[in-house]
């Protein structure tokens, strides 16, 4: 008995544990169901870092953990800036089962967080669709950055880490290894890098829309570096409609030339020859030549640049030599120099934008004298007229009834009139448009759209537009899941969506650096010395009639009129240059206040002032403006739909064009005035330096290393150089100084320089420093310079 007991006590515990495990098992199975969702993996910009108002990418993999294929929308809802509202980014997806999905958003540049920002995934629409939940953390995350940042695609990651070595002079630079797969393919999202330097790597095998989207930054004022040595045939293929140089497929070696050692600042080249692609120049303009060989070439692509450099910078001698850093500083220097503090920091497009975009041209106050004639004439019908009615025909008690009928029916006619431009909806919308000068545009800008009777409102642009939507009435700054404001970008459309509008109420978004889908012409400027000053002629090759041309430079501005289409204007501008000091509000120069209450030009005002002012307050952008050409149109062409049709609409537009490089007169005599060419800074140790635009700055002690670079041409010799000191700082506060080339050490300024061969390095830059010993305001300098080219025998 007791070995069938011990039998049965064993197959009761077998029983037992067999029922634990399974209980274990279905615990487990439920567990596991009850986590099933989808599995979320993020970043926010490149590794976490994004600028501040620039466009950023959010790349999220979605894997479904589901058993089930899902359809639907990904929310990525954003406490957006300047206003505090929330705000939905939308992209329909579909989500097989058990497949990575790979997802690419373009979002406002800002830092987030779990507090700002939460990301969702509904089946079917977003506003009627089941939550699906994630697996991981459902928010991004990212740290903001104002460096000069290089992107860079190379088969060596280390290429271009020299560069950093700038930041003891001031500089603030960072590297940044990318990979094929990290571009995008909306150029907008490229607007986190200054430079893309591509060396050493294939490039046929990206996508067009990648291309594309570089193609278009460029546009935008971005600088491309194409590269490589012997890599740089297989580098430039994708990029051969804009490469400056086409490559022959051939290499030739040689050392670093003393042209090279003298931009690079260095004592000497180091040991050994540089490898270097060969070809032939294309587009553009060589930069430094090796003998026959293009060592560097330039060519323009609307507001930016693509830079051609013959060898492969992550190859010795380049690697280490000492001057390589600041060779390429050389080649960069438009946009490359040491950082600084904007005065006018914090001031962009979202707010200046934001004052005009509800002025609405076609909505205008009642007409005061009809309200006052319609009010006299029902204090006329309800008092005496009604009175001697009424008691002529013996019917007085009437008038409980007769008088509040005749007030509503007199209210709802003063009402009807008085709301006459309210009872449709329409549109406003402003922008600036940067002309390349070769016919391409970039334009940023906001819109408005007026709702008379509330409800939903869905505005359609047929084109890819960054988008980031004004915050409506107040808002507590809080995420809000329950967003009225939606953004959605899908096959080459943008929606800007609204829900829950109230009607008398507006809707309103901005956009930044967009490039024009088409050519829109240019300005036509041509030059002619007259008697001490320039006679600049304006020919207005765009595709509009301008109002208000003006010319504005050092401080002034100067008026040309209206020019239609094809039509030309001039103005003369003295050479001598401009003494004023401090910020030039150029706005209220071309457009005066006006006296009373109405001010017509309040809108363009605001536009130039905005203008100039993220011009001023931006760090990673040369920190002085040069000449510009400005002139502005108005039309009423639909640019986008709202709920599916055209509305209403009014646009206003500034166009802006930098004057371009003074050209040689007919006798080949070059003359720069004063104030045409702003120095770059490229070398500060001043412990505070804030910009009050149009080269005055106020600079705490230390010292400013600036650069002129004048025009360049073939067989042409500088022979006349003034300098323009601010003559209201003199004595012991601060000291100015020039590089004599010649001599090779640093000479105190005077008014006239002899000989300026001795002074311009390489036969087009101008060096000076500047010496400050206590806390001032002061100009740069202004520089003018004349010179000659050769003629042909």
């Amino acid at each position: 008995m007791s070995r069938i007991g011990f039998k049965l006590k064993l197959f009761v515990m077998m029983i037992m544990i067999a029922s634990l495990c399974t209980g274990l098992g279905t615990t487990g199975s439920k567990a596991y169901a009850e986590a099933a969702g989808i599995e979320l993996k993020t970043e926010a910009g490149y590794q976490g870092s994004v600028k501040i108002d620039k466009r950023m990418p959010a790349h999220l993999t979605l894997t479904n953990r589901t058993n089930a294929d899902l359809k639907g929308e990904v929310v990525i809802s954003i406490i957006t800036p300047y206003g505090g509202t929330t705000t939905d980014f939308v992209v329909p997806i579909e989500l097989p089962k058990e497949t990575p999905v790979e997802l690419t958003v373009s979002l406002p540049g800002m830092q987030l967080n779990k507090d700002n920002n939460k990301i969702r995934f509904f089946e079917g629409v977003s506003s009627k669709g089941k939550e699906v939940a994630f697996i991981g953390k459902a928010f991004l995350d990212s740290n903001g950055t104002a460096d000069y940042t290089f992107g860079v695609l190379a088969s060596d990651p280390d290429t271009l880490n020299f560069m950093p070595s700038l930041n003891v002079r001031g500089y603030q630079i960072s590297v940044l290894p990318l990979t094929p797969e990290q571009l995008p393919e909306e150029a907008s999202l490229l607007d986190y890098f200054d430079v893309i330097a591509i060396n050493d790597v294939a490039t046929s095998d990206w996508s067009e829309q990648q291309v594309a989207a570089i193609t278009g930054w460029i546009s935008k004022g971005g600088t491309l570096i194409l590269s490589g040595g012997a890599g740089y045939s297989k580098t430039a293929k994708a990029f051969a409609a804009i490469a400056p140089v086409e490559p022959d497929g051939g290499t030739v070696s040689q050392p670093i030339s003393p042209e090279m050692v003298s931009a690079g600042e260095a004592k000497s080249a180091s040991a050994g020859d540089m490898t270097l692609s060969t070809g032939k120049l294309a587009a553009g303009a060589t930069k430094l030549l090796g003998g026959e060989t293009p060592i560097a070439a330039e060519r323009k692509l609307g507001l930016g640049k693509v830079l051609y450099i013959a060898f492969d910078p992550a190859l010795e001698p380049i690697a280490s030599w000492s001057g390589s850093a600041t060779l390429y500083a050389n080649w960069l220097q438009s946009s490359l120099f040491p950082m600084q503090q904007g005065y006018m920091s914090g001031n962009n497009a979202y707010w200046g934008f934001q004052q005009i975009v509800d002025q609405f041209p076609s909505i205008s106050p009642p007409n005061f004298g009809l309200l006052l004639v319609m009010f006299i004439i029902y204090m006329i019908v309800v008092a005496p007229v009604l009175y001697l009615v009424l008691r002529r025909a013996d019917k007085r008690e009437w008038s409980w009834w007769l008088i509040p009928l005749i007030s509503i029916v007199c209210g709802a006619a003063i009402f009807f009139f008085g709301a006459e431009n309210k009872r449709f909806m329409s549109t406003h919308t402003v922008q600036t448009v940067q002309l390349s000068g070769q016919g391409e545009g970039v334009k940023t800008g906001a819109f408005s759209i007026f709702v008379p009777n509330g409800g939903e409102v869905v505005a359609r642009f047929n084109e890819t537009l960054p988008l980031t939507p004004y915050a409506s009435g107040s808002s507590t700054g809080d995420l809000n899941l329950r967003s009225d404001s939606r953004v959605v970008s899908i096959e080459g459309q943008t929606t800007a969506e609204w829900r829950n509008v109230e009607y008398w109420s507006t809707r309103k978004a901005v956009f930044e650096k967009v490039p024009m889908q088409e050519q829109v012409g240019q300005f036509k400027v041509s030059y002619q010395n007259s008697n001490g000053q320039m006679d600049y002629k304006i020919k207005n090759d765009t595709l509009n009639d301008l109002n208000h041309v003006v010319v504005v430079m050092n401080g002034s501005s100067y008026s040309i009129g209206d020019l239609k289409q094809g039509e030309e204007g001039s103005v003369l501008i003295s050479n001598n240059p401009n003494t004023n000091m401090g910020y030039f509000n150029y706005g209220s120069m071309i457009f005066p206040y006006q006296s009373g209450n109405q001010d017509t030009f309040s809108r363009q005002r605001t536009l130039v002032e905005t203008y100039f002012n993220m011009n001023y307050s931006s760090s990673t952008i040369p920190m002085i403006y040069g000449p510009v050409v400005i002139g502005f149109s108005e039309n009423e062409d639909a640019l986008f739909t709202v709920n599916n049709n055209k509305v209403k609409a009014a646009n206003l537009t500034m166009w802006v064009q930098s004057l371009g490089e003074m050209e040689p007169d007919a006798n080949g005599r070059l003359i720069v005035p004063a104030g045409f060419v702003n120095p770059v800074i490229i070398e500060k140790s001043v412990n505070r330096l804030e910009n009050f635009g149009n080269s005055t700055f106020s600079i705490g002690q230390g010292e400013l290393v600036l650069e002129y670079s004048f025009p360049q041409r073939e067989q042409l010799t500088y022979d006349q150089l003034d300098i323009h000191l601010d003559p209201s700082q003199s004595g012991q506060n601060l000291k100015w100084l020039i590089w004599d080339e010649a001599q090779g050490k640093w000479l105190k300024v005077a008014a006239e320089m002899e000989d300026p061969s001795n002074y311009l390095i390489d036969g087009f830059k101008l060096r000076m420093k500047l010496i400050v010993n206590t806390d001032i305001e002061t100009r740069m300098p202004q520089v003018a310079v004349e010179g000659e080219v050769a003629k042909h025998e």
